[in-house]
């Protein structure tokens, strides 16, 4: 949705499917269902969330999201081309994830796990509050791609900025983030 201009729906839909998660998930604890009722709230969560997406884009392009009689040989490679790095790399850390936790039960044993969890997700959810920023440019850096050379500098100088504000704002947050985890676990 972000790409296609909506970054408001996407923003919405993110919000209203990650409470519509809680409550379910609350609901589910309440009825003394136990951890499995965290699980239902998140697959729910996913669900509510690719249902609004796919409805939405198909709303503001007026056609199925995916018409797979029009994807030949030339399509398919460029996007493969295009994305195929991206995917990769979300392969790999698909693949080192379960590898990495399962080195440090062995080595440091089973107890570190839930410090380990529980500092990575923290770690993800500080990345993509510091990099919701960067996200609202990417329907600027897209645009640019089609356009002039003089709309792709300005683009490339907004973005340059960005990230520098990212990494002098991201830093000092991660470094107190790191001074103060003592005391957190």
């Amino acid at each position: 949705l972000a790409g296609l201009g909506r970054m408001d729906i996407s923003s919405l839909s993110q919000a209203t499917t990650q409470a519509v998660g809680v409550i379910v998930s609350a609901f589910l604890l309440a009825s003394g269902h136990g951890a499995e009722s965290l699980l239902a709230g998140t697959a729910v969560s996913y669900l509510a969330l690719n249902i609004i997406t796919v409805t939405s884009i198909r709303r503001i392009l007026g056609m199925p999201v995916i018409d797979i009689e029009a994807i030949g040989l030339p399509e398919a490679t460029r996007i493969l081309r295009f994305g195929g790095w991206l995917f990769g790399g979300a392969v790999i850390s698909l693949l080192l994830s379960p590898l990495n936790k399962l080195v440090l039960v062995r080595y440091a044993g089973v107890g570190v796990l839930p410090v380990y969890e529980m500092a990575y997700a923290g770690a993800m959810r500080v990345r993509g509050l510091i990099e919701s920023g960067l996200r609202a440019l990417m329907l600027e850096v897209s645009s640019a791609a089609g356009a002039g050379p003089a709309k792709a500098l300005a683009v490339e100088r907004k973005v340059t900025r960005a990230f520098h504000l990212t990494l002098w704002c991201g830093l000092p947050i991660y470094s107190l983030l790191a001074a103060f985890s003592g005391p957190l676990l």
